[in-house]
Parts: C-alpha cells; structure tokens; sequence
C-alpha cells in the first residue's frame, strides 16, 4: 500500500512538473508573441510598413489571434497593398468577429478599388499601344523615348490618373519620370 502512494506521489509531482513548465512555456509564447506584436505596430506607426508587417506576422505564427490578423490586413491597406489587404481582412473574418458585417464591408470596398485600379491600368496600357501606333515606337521598350505631352496630346489634353507626378504604377508597365519621360520601369 505504502508502494502505492508513492508512485501517485510520484506520478502527481511528474505532473505538476509538467503543468508549470508547461504554463512557463505558455507565458514565454505570450510574452515573445507581444514583444513583436508591439515592435510591429510601433514600425507601422512609423511607416516601415514591411518590417512591421512580418513583425505582426511573427506574433501570430506563435500565438495566433484574430486582432493580429486585422492588423496585419490595415498595415496593408496603408502601405497601399490592397490585394494583401483583402486576403488578410478574409482570414480575420473566418473568425466570425463581432465586427463582420462593417469588416465585410470593407472588403468589398477594397475589390472595389482593385477592380477600378485594374481598369485604369488597362486604360492607361491601350492609351500608351495607341500611342505606340501613331508614332511607330515601342514605347514601353524605350524609357524616356517618348515626353509627356505628346501622351497628354493623344489623350485629348486630359491628364490621365496614372500619368501624374513621379508615379510608379505598376512593375513593367509604366513610369513617369520628373523630366516627363514615359517609359517601362
């Protein structure tokens, strides 16, 4: 009998052991998982989107959590990475958040916008074929070839939303340089 008690003494102080390491392990997981969480929304502030970026996606691979996830989708929007920003709004929603129905909403909003900025980049795309064809160059293929207002001249005089400033538009399409120059990035 005597035997008995003391493999349950035994058995219990094996798993007592266990529970406080266990719960050690799950305070540390908290306090690593906070410290990037922080980091994360601190570089946000400050406009390092990328770095906080994967600071927040740090803090969720070790103790996820649907806040992290919502932050992560708003850094995106800031950093004006709408794609990305609807992906991550769609995660925070599996959740089913109390906030699904204003969060839904942004989501739509959001592809709402891609699809427009997709349009104006295949507007400005067959703008700038137009242009190649009436002045028999490959203009894409010849940065600084081309000065902005012949494109404004094809364009009817009306400055085109993607054709303003020093924008950089989108890779390998179009790049509008300070002196004017229209070329591919």
């Amino acid at each position: 009998m005597a035997q008995r008690n003391v493999k349950w003494m035994v058995a219990g102080l094996v798993l007592g052991t266990l529970a406080l390491s266990s719960g050690a392990a799950r305070a540390d997981e908290r306090t690593e998982a906070r410290s990037h969480f922080k980091k994360g929304m601190a570089d946000i502030a400050e406009g390092k989107y990328e770095v906080g970026i994967e600071e927040l996606k740090k803090a969720y691979d070790i103790l996820p959590h649907p806040n992290v996830l919502y932050n992560i989708a708003r850094a995106y929007v800031d950093e004006g990475d709408l794609e990305n920003a609807v992906a991550y709004y769609k995660r925070y929603l599996e959740g089913g958040p109390k906030d699904r129905d204003e969060v839904s909403q942004v989501v739509a909003s959001l592809e709402a916008r891609i699809r427009k900025q997709q349009a104006q980049l295949l507007e400005s795309q067959q703008a700038m074929l137009a242009v190649e064809e009436e002045h028999g160059k490959d203009l894409l293929h010849a940065p600084g070839e081309l000065q902005r207002d012949v494109v404004l001249d094809t364009l009817g005089g009306v400055e085109h939303p993607l054709l303003r400033g020093d924008a950089r538009l989108h890779p390998h399409v179009l790049v509008v340089g300070s002196g004017g120059a229209v070329g591919e990035q």
